[in-house]
């Protein structure tokens, strides 16, 4: 929690966690926060928060933030601004939980669907160029559920007449 005036108020042990900071050391430096934010993504949280106390709204946001060893970890912090009767800010308090784990396994997941895309066009483009006439059909029924354009020339069928047919058909 940080007070008006700038000066922190009150630091939960967890920053020792989380930053590898004591409190004593957060407490005693009012820019502990801004020095900790990751350069590149300072001037956009200062900006959010701005427009959150503006509008009197819940500052939500995801950014990097440095440890005291030199790590780059990935923060959520839940803030709001506290106003007296009169509207003006008395108090800044907000909770920051290290998401790193979560993003890195949300950009495990991001990597891997494209490579699975990939894989699935790369196969797609070697099944639609081969030159040997190749199909797809369906086990159970025979129904032809793609064909290739070698097998529509070989066989002189359109692929919509193909897609009509089972395996069974063609002669």
């Amino acid at each position: 929690e940080i007070g008006v005036s700038g000066k922190w108020i009150y630091v939960s042990p967890q920053i020792m966690r989380i930053l590898g900071f004591s409190v004593e050391e957060w407490l005693q430096n009012p820019d502990s926060w801004a020095n900790q934010v990751h350069h590149e993504d300072l001037q956009e949280v200062r900006a959010k928060e701005k427009s959150c106390q503006e509008l009197h709204e819940p500052f939500r946001a995801e950014y990097r933030m440095v440890t005291r060893s030199g790590q780059t970890i990935w923060v959520r912090d839940d803030a709001n601004f506290v106003y007296d009767a009169s509207g003006i800010p008395i108090l800044y308090q907000g909770v920051i939980l290290n998401v790193t784990d979560q993003k890195t396994a949300e950009e495990s997941l991001r990597r891997s669907e494209f490579h699975r895309l990939k894989s699935e066009e790369d196969f797609k483009h070697l099944f639609a160029n081969n030159p040997l006439p190749m199909w797809v059909y369906d086990v159970e029924n025979l129904q032809f559920l793609e064909v290739n354009e070698a097998a529509i020339a070989q066989y002189g069928y359109q692929r919509n007449e193909f897609l009509q047919m089972r395996i069974l058909d063609i002669r």
